[in-house]
């Protein structure tokens, strides 16, 4: 009688999971498979080891977080400046573009904006401040006093310029003792990732508005993903645009980016 009952109750589990699955809200199923308990030997923090250049196995805690702190410092940045490097035309230089709308006071109409497009139920960043709390009348009047004084004075608060890095180990990485086979998730403070949003958006509007980008720069910019087709389309357009400006034997400007680094090899 006890096995009878037990396979009904195992089978009307996994029915209510396979329901959650095919979901419009796939977060309720991921919460169900963590009450079953699958990924108990799931990794919860990294070794208290290293590999040092030589080869050599340091287990020292303090050396340890020496080695976490200095290559993850070297990763984000960079000592060399770049910018030297580049050339400008003469013709870039002497242009002049009317920045005055992108100076203009922030308004309440951009915070509420960017208070609504924050993403719930996330991870918070070292002031602990979730976006469920920053969604009503009373947070969004003093987030909008916060950010227009930033705005104003051309500064932010300190624990806006911190950040929480989450190391989670790369696919197929081969030793887990060096730090650099750890993807860097950095979680940064939420009110300002909402400055970030309005500051994203009134500088992505001028842009466009102004045609200040090219066609080669199609990378993040609005109605460039509608559909598979346009998608399509776009690529053959750059493709195009790209054989055009090497065939007239231009100067161009590269970057190389560590992939190693950023893809999880």
């Amino acid at each position: 009688m006890n096995r009878k009952f037990k396979r009904r109750y195992q089978n009307n589990e996994r029915q209510k999971l396979e329901d959650k699955l095919y979901s419009s809200n796939q977060r309720d199923f991921w919460r169900s498979i963590g009450k079953v308990r699958i990924c108990n030997e799931r990794k919860s923090c990294i070794p208290n080891a290293v590999v040092n250049e030589d080869g050599m196995i340091e287990t020292d805690k303090v050396n340890v977080l020496d080695r976490w702190k200095e290559d993850f410092r070297q990763l984000f940045n960079s000592d060399e400046n770049n910018d030297e490097t580049i050339p400008h035309s003469e013709e870039s230089q002497n242009v002049h573009r009317d920045i005055t709308e992108l100076n203009e006071p922030i308004t309440r109409e951009e915070v509420i904006t960017a208070v609504t497009r924050a993403k719930v139920r996330k991870a918070t960043g070292i002031d602990d401040i979730p976006a469920e709390v920053l969604k009503n009348d009373t947070a969004i009047e003093l987030l909008y006093q916060i950010i227009s004084g930033c705005f104003q004075l051309g500064k932010v608060p300190l624990e806006w310029t911190r950040g929480i890095i989450n190391p989670i180990l790369k696919l197929n990485a081969d030793d887990e003792r060096i730090p650099l086979n750890y993807r860097g998730i950095t979680l940064i403070s939420v009110p300002c990732k909402i400055y970030c949003i309005i500051l994203n958006q009134r500088l992505s509007k001028w842009l466009e508005d102004n045609d200040h980008l090219c066609e080669e720069q199609n990378g993040f910019r609005k109605v460039r993903h509608l559909n598979m087709l346009e998608q399509t389309h776009n690529q053959i357009r750059f493709l195009q645009h790209v054989e055009k400006f090497l065939s007239a034997t231009n100067s161009s400007e590269h970057s190389f980016l560590p992939l190693q680094k950023e893809m999880p090899l």
